[in-house]
């Protein structure tokens, strides 16, 4: 069996851990298709992924021309808790003042820690936008290691 099938989550376990976070790593693509990197505030509603851009990042400018993304939740308290969540699909902005509200309140109630040099998007003019959690997810949990005596601590 392959290693990657090993550690792999199974979807259940990927939704969970992804309703675990609060804070994910965003990538997107520059006009010249290199990738662009910002970290962002979301929640989990459902089968998507929400979360906020300010108007004047990069990386809203990036999804208004290309809407592909790719969102990772992670966590890494030590080598065998060493887990993350990866995200691929297609981002849109979420319209409807209501459901757009409801979401930004959930953002702001769940208290995501902003992490230390991110700026906070709660408090800047952003916009939300929405990724569905689909089919193409990539996921891994060092915990699933079999062998733990031959894991390393590094």
């Amino acid at each position: 069996m392959a290693r990657e099938t090993r550690l792999s989550m199974t979807p259940e376990e990927a939704r969970k851990f992804l309703a675990s976070k609060s804070v994910l790593f965003l990538a997107t693509l520059a006009d010249d298709q290199t990738p662009v990197g910002d970290v962002a505030r979301y929640v989990m509603i459902g089968d998507w992924l929400y979360f906020l851009l300010p108007k004047d990042g990069a990386s809203y400018r990036n999804l208004l021309r290309d809407s592909r993304v790719a969102c990772s939740a992670e966590q890494n308290p030590s080598y065998l808790e060493i887990a993350a969540v990866v995200v691929h699909g297609r981002a849109e902005p979420v319209t409807d003042p209501d459901r757009s509200g409801a979401v930004t309140a959930a953002l702001m109630s769940a208290g995501a820690a902003v992490p230390t040099g991110a700026r906070d998007y709660l408090t800047t003019e952003s916009v939300l936008f929405r990724v569905p959690v689909g089919d193409d997810v990539m996921s891994f949990d060092f915990s699933k290691i079999e062998d733990k005596s031959r894991a390393v601590d590094h």
